[in-house]
């Protein structure tokens, strides 16, 4: 029996092009960056091995790090869009520094035989980082935004080993590039997002092209679909396409509240629909349910009248699609209703989801787990990544031990053949405030980008290898070309890999 597994992870400016080419981008504002904290790569020691501490270089190359280029990346487009997987290509993986002062994606070179990375460059997006706000919907202060900056899933996106999406939640808009062989990048857009503090975008094919939805998480939620060329990299917004999420609500600040905002957008494994969770503000007197909106997409790339379905927990943060075609969401029901859990949902309640139809829009719940165990309580889980070639799942958590212990963990989740969900280890892994993570292409590494918490503590990203029974070993960590909350104001967030 084929046993599949889950990983969840809770929680510039000038662009460097290979081989001395240097096309010009899509115009934005770029403001100044002052990079962060990086530096040399440093021998393994005992116990954490982290191999990256010190002070970064200038923009575009980390100081001690040799800039590797690979050759033959063809600057700004062309190739044909079945090529998901370049003969050639160099494994990177990138993060987004998210910050108030210019916001960027950095780069590293990934080793695909060992899993180890090394910083190599940095790309502007054009706008700048924002955050999400506390529960009156004003500006946290400086680092205690850091454990959940956007309160969302999906702010840096993959689309197909071709193009890459990132979001300037603070400037209102959203920024595509090229994505060479090499795995440096190209900007070739930078676009309104059509409403405020976009968090989470979503791609699928569509003709010879992308279609790609834009998740707002300012005001009353909006979304917005734009035209990606597969083979330019370049966006286009589609007439018509808005459409606004939460029609009576007012929000109590100029933020929306962390803990009650929409989250993630995604597309359904049938391309037919769009999902987008929404959660709901924490009350221990009245549970209030986040929901699940479902919306058919059209022909023309605009959406249908939306279906609502509630969730299991009124704090739905992340989610992601299992073979089975089971929606797996990541929830918090708020102190007093049982911390976090993981509950998986089927398109109109069919037993057997090899066969499940999206048509009515309807979500059910099938299947939900606690993340906790007799020593703490889960406090919020804040995204959620998934590998169907190693079978096997992780989760990333932000926990609570007592009043004033707050620390992070992976633990690893189980699915079976018919989707149905079992908790593995619940302490499978230790990351402090872990925000995004990431599986290889092969599934045998797993990378998870930390916050770094309070009081301005270095962000990182941790490397693990992942064996066929879903077990962790640390590799290492690296903060390399990651600043601190002191220099990005919001912190990090975002990661993807390329090849």
């Amino acid at each position: 029996m084929k046993v599949f597994q889950l990983i969840i992870a809770a929680t510039l400016m000038v662009s460097t092009v290979a081989d001395g080419h240097m096309e010009a981008e899509e115009p934005c504002d770029d403001d100044d960056y002052v990079p962060g904290k990086s530096g040399k790569k440093s021998k393994k020691g005992k116990g954490k091995k982290n191999y990256g501490t010190g002070k970064s270089g200038k923009t575009g190359e980390g100081k001690g790090g040799k800039m590797k280029v690979g050759k033959g990346g063809k600057t700004g487009g062309g190739g044909s869009k079945s090529s998901k997987y370049p003969d050639g290509g160099h494994p990177s993986l990138y993060v987004m520094t998210n910050s108030a002062h210019g916001n960027a994606v950095q780069m590293y070179r990934r080793d695909s035989a060992n899993g180890e990375i090394e910083y190599l460059a940095s790309f502007a997006t054009g706008g700048v980082g924002g955050q999400a706000g506390d529960i009156d919907g004003q500006a946290r202060p400086i680092g205690q935004a850091a454990p959940a900056p956007l309160g969302a899933s999906g702010s840096l996106t993959n689309v197909d080993n071709r193009c890459l999406l990132a979001v300037n939640a603070g400037s209102n808009n959203v920024a595509s590039f090229y994505i060479q062989d090499n795995g440096y990048l190209v900007r070739k857009s930078c676009l309104d997002s059509k409403g405020g503090l976009p968090v989470s975008t979503s791609y699928r094919d569509w003709n010879d092209d992308y279609l790609v939805y834009v998740l707002n998480a300012g005001g009353k939620g909006h979304l917005a679909g734009f035209h990606l060329d597969s083979r330019t990299c370049e966006m286009e917004y589609i007439q018509d396409s808005v459409w606004v999420l939460q029609e009576g609500l007012d929000q109590p600040g100029d933020l929306p509240n962390v803990f009650a905002s929409p989250s993630q957008v995604s597309f359904s494994p049938d391309s037919e629909h769009l999902v987008v969770n929404i959660k709901r503000p924490l009350d221990t007197e009245d549970n209030v349910q986040g929901h699940f909106v479902v919306y058919r997409v059209m022909e023309t790339g605009c959406l249908d009248h939306p279906v609502m379905s509630e969730s299991n927990g009124n704090t739905p943060w992340a989610f992601i699609f299992s073979p089975h075609q089971k929606l797996i969401s990541t929830e918090y029901n708020g102190p007093g209703f049982g911390g976090s859990h993981v509950s998986s949902y089927m398109f109109g309640g069919a037993e057997d989801c090899s066969t499940c139809d999206a048509e009515g829009g309807n979500l059910i719940l099938d299947r939900t787990i606690p993340l906790k165990n007799d020593e703490y309580t889960t406090a919020m889980t804040t995204s959620i990544s998934y590998s169907e070639v190693c079978g096997c799942a992780v989760t990333s958590n932000q926990v609570t031990q007592s009043a004033d212990l707050f620390f992070g963990t992976l633990s690893t989740v189980q699915v079976n053949k018919k989707g149905h969900l079992s908790l593995i280890d619940p302490l499978a892994g230790d990351v402090t405030y872990p925000l995004d993570s990431s599986f290889s292409r092969q599934g045998d590494f797993l990378y998870v980008l930390s916050g770094g918490g309070d009081n301005n503590d270095q962000p990182a990203i941790y490397i693990y290898g992942v064996d066929g029974e879903c077990t962790l070993t640390e590799i290492g960590f690296i903060t390399d070309g990651l600043p601190t909350s002191d220099l990005t104001y919001h912190g990090v967030v975002g990661l993807a890999l390329y090849m």
